[in-house]
């Protein structure tokens, strides 16, 4: 769907992040496995984040991401927050649609003052496309499967 009610996105996203974080490091950690086949990117680079899926446009024998859709739609929401729980970059939720192997920047923020460490708070709610409930029951009774 394009627009996803708070309840239901609080309810089922997934949340990962990192925290103590030097503000002028440069990182770059996955967060894969039960995403439904997609296998996402977080880059933080002294105060700009990038989120990417991890992929090849064409799928080769080593594929990472095992769910092969050229284009999805990801709804997210991404909090920066410094030591003393200043906000740094709070994005509200917001849906994209996202390519393999193409970055979309999550945002940029001052960096805090006196070399507080930051943390990284993303949530995430990967759609991936889905037959209707019924289709494989709808597919064996037309087969005669269900007399």
């Amino acid at each position: 769907p394009e627009v996803i009610d708070d309840n239901e996105f609080y309810a089922s996203c997934y949340r990962f992040g990192r925290a103590g974080i030097s503000p002028l490091s440069r990182i770059t950690w996955r967060r894969l496995g039960y995403f439904f086949g997609v296998d996402l990117l977080v880059t933080y680079d002294q105060g700009y984040l990038r989120l990417a899926r991890n992929g090849s446009m064409a799928p080769t024998q080593h594929q990472i991401s095992v769910k092969h859709v050229d284009i999805m739609k990801l709804h997210y929401r991404c909090i920066v927050c410094a030591d003393n729980g200043a906000i740094l970059l709070d994005t509200q939720k917001q849906s994209k649609t996202f390519n393999l192997d193409r970055n979309v920047e999550l945002g940029k923020f001052k960096l805090p003052p006196n070399g507080q460490k930051v943390s990284i708070h993303l949530f995430c709610l990967p759609f991936a496309p889905i037959h209707q409930p019924t289709y494989y029951w709808d597919d064996l009774m037309s087969w005669g499967g269900g007399n």
